[in-house]
């Protein structure tokens, strides 16, 4: 079965949903969500990189969400009584733990393919912000950051090593790495204007 794991880019559209919630229902995949994605679609697994965000959202409506919730912190995991998974750095994806890989956007695949897909198909990974983004004086840019617009302010992540003139180019190397390390893999890039082009590209109703 396809898992079909839903970033939070500016290129995610209700229209992409719909198609995502149509292949669900007619099951055709499962689907996996990060951060603010279960405000918008119905999801099958959530993973939040940062213990804070659970702490943000748990009793805006993410505690009675619907769905498998997940972390790598147990602590998180203890307060919430959601699942933990072992975490730690690595490369590439690992059928026995969570590689950290410093975002939401690498640890959703990643738990994916440990809890056995083996095609995923990604939605909403832009991989940029605006060329004139600036995370050192804190300048969103030209352009949103996210489909939704911005996370609460005590949420905000301003990263600036990791980001060169708006590429992701620290977590494309990642996912590169993932290719090269996880052959048994198979991963779609269905999101338009991505700048991670090292995976096939294509239209997400031709995906699914």
């Amino acid at each position: 079965m396809l898992a079909v794991i839903l970033g939070t880019g500016p290129s995610l559209t209700p229209d992409q949903l719909e198609h995502v919630k149509q292949a669900q229902a007619a099951g055709k995949c499962k689907v996996f969500g990060m951060n603010n994605t279960w405000m918008d679609a119905k999801l099958d697994v959530f993973l939040a990189c940062n213990p804070e965000y659970y702490s943000h959202f748990w009793d805006k409506g993410l505690k009675d969400y619907p769905c498998e919730k997940w972390t790598w912190d147990k602590s998180t995991a203890t307060k919430y009584d959601i699942t933990h998974i072992h975490g730690k750095w690595g490369d590439g994806f690992s059928k026995t733990h969570l590689h950290y890989g410093h975002s939401s956007g690498f640890q959703a695949p990643g738990l994916a393919y440990y809890m056995g897909f083996r095609k995923l198909i990604l939605l909403g990974y832009d991989m940029g912000y605006a060329p004139d983004y600036n995370g050192k004086t804190r300048q969103i840019g030209s352009k949103p950051r996210h489909y939704f617009g911005e996370y609460p302010s005590q949420l905000q992540h301003w990263p600036s090593v990791k980001v060169k003139d708006g590429v992701f180019t620290e977590l494309i190397e990642q996912f590169e790495k993932v290719k090269e390390i996880n052959t048994d893999l198979e991963i779609v890039n269905c999101t338009p204007g991505s700048y991670m082009t090292c995976f096939p590209m294509m239209d997400i109703k031709e995906a699914l």
